[in-house]
């Protein structure tokens, strides 16, 4: 199995558009396909001048002449059928994620999904989602209807107990903490590591029933870590790959409420992609799942439905948005007195009013927004990352006020605090305040955020 690459592997270049996945993968250069879908146009009687700089505009957004995507279906094999009813780059070939389409409910199953993903050499560079509409949706529905049948106990080689199970759970904790510090790319190294533990004692030693679904949920809890460091990197794919299996392994273990958590992290993913209606869908059938539970963690619930407002607020929905929001203080409320299990530390009154906030700040209600994020951007939680986040997105209320004095206040606290930890994706938001200053027409605070970024590592 080849080695996870660390941060040096972000630095590479990303296959950010899915035609550059499909050229790459055909091993066409930007001349080559240019001159491949002039070849097809001059046999309909059209004459292109699509040349390299034409497939790199595309490459970086801009969508195609009519008479261009057909000629690039022609030669993908697609028909023109697809081309005029899928909007483009949808129906662009995306690739597959490994594991994803074997079956659910057995444990011969979910230990061949676990091995596709530790053992599939780590080479995906797709900063673009794999997965969406129904192929996301698909895993999301088995988990939330497909029964575990046979017994996932084992009687070959040597015997793991529940006190090796209880330290190796221990772990997890210790490689989310590290996560700020370390950064995502180590940390997801790590995650991967005890994948490849976990699909080892899986496949060649003895436990009971009760081990059995202890070491699925720690297997469960890494490829999750992974795939929301990975979604960190922006290595949109390979954290779709980390969060189907995660998902799957959570339901052998019976976990209801850790299945739930991956699904609000794929929900996530979907939203930071301007894919909406997936990421409300996710947050939907995640609530679904936990109240039809009855026993769920009610941290794992305030945060699905602070991803529901996210989304509410995002499109516009005021009435959506506001009861979301209140379901998931509601549920926070009831996590103070009831018990919650060890991986739902990171979830805190920090992180459901920082979403709630940014929520409120899609709806552009200044008031209810700055109320949200003061709570999550106070120096009492313990959430490093978070906190930049949170704090570039308090700056933006300035931007609802046109007070950019109040935007550079906050914009500088966030760069104080995302310059100390290695986080790629919130350091890109923090650097695009500089970009939004100057678009509001305020040079001086635009000039001056941009000389004090420059302190930081590019």
């Amino acid at each position: 199995m080849r080695a996870v690459q660390g941060d040096t592997m972000s630095e590479q270049a990303q296959i950010e558009h899915p035609l550059q996945f499909v050229r790459i993968n055909n091993g066409w250069t930007q001349e080559k396909l240019a001159r491949e879908v002039r070849a097809r146009a001059r046999h309909r009687g059209v004459n292109l001048a699509t040349s390299a700089k034409t497939v790199a505009k595309w490459e970086h957004g801009v969508e195609p002449e009519k008479i261009a995507k057909i000629a690039l279906a022609e030669l993908l094999g697609i028909s023109e059928g697809v081309v005029n009813i899928v909007s483009w780059p949808d129906w662009l070939p995306r690739g597959s994620i490994p594991g994803a389409d074997r079956e659910w409910g057995t444990p011969g199953e979910a230990i061949e999904a676990l091995r596709e993903v530790v053992e599939t050499p780590f080479m995906d560079r797709r900063g673009f989602l794999v997965l969406s509409g129904a192929s996301l949706l698909a895993p999301v529905y088995e988990w939330m209807t497909k029964r575990v049948m046979e017994s996932l106990a084992s009687a070959r080689g040597l015997r793991v107990s529940l006190e090796e199970m209880e330290s190796m759970s221990a772990s997890s904790q210790a490689i989310r903490l590290m996560s700020e510090k370390a950064g995502s790319g180590v940390v997801r190294n790590m995650a991967h590591a005890n994948l490849e533990l976990a699909l080892s004692l899986l496949r060649s030693c003895s436990y009971s029933e009760e081990v059995a679904k202890r070491l699925y949920d720690w297997a469960a809890e890494a490829a999750q870590l992974a795939g929301f460091n990975s979604f960190d990197l922006n290595d949109q794919a390979s954290a779709q790959r980390y969060y189907t299996v995660a998902l799957r392994l959570a339901h052998m273990a019976g976990d209801v409420s850790l299945g739930a958590n991956v699904v609000g992290f794929m929900s996530y993913q979907c939203f930071s992609r301007g894919h909406l209606s997936d990421a409300q869908r996710l947050a939907e059938l995640g609530l679904e799942n936990l109240r039809r539970s009855g026993k769920g963690s009610p941290k794992v619930h305030a945060m699905l439905a602070g991803r529901a407002a996210l989304v509410a607020g995002k499109v516009g929905d005021s009435k959506k948005c506001a009861l979301a929001t209140d379901e998931a203080l509601s549920a926070l409320d009831r996590s103070a007195v009831e018990p919650e299990p060890r991986f739902t530390s990171w979830i805190d009154d920090g992180h459901v009013n920082g979403v709630v906030g940014r929520a409120f700040l899609h709806l552009g209600d200044d008031v209810k927004a700055e109320t949200h994020l003061a709570k999550a951007t106070n120096p009492v939680h313990n959430h490093t990352r978070s906190r930049a986040l949170y704090l570039e997105q308090m700056a933006r209320v300035g931007f609802l006020r046109r007070d950019m004095d109040y935007v550079w206040v906050h914009g500088r606290e966030a760069w104080e605090v995302v310059s100390k930890i290695q986080s790629r994706r919130v350091l890109r938001g923090v650097k695009n305040l500089a970009v939004e200053l100057e678009h509001h027409g305020a040079s001086r605070e635009a000039r001056e955020f941009s000389n004090l970024l420059q302190q930081s590592v590019a």
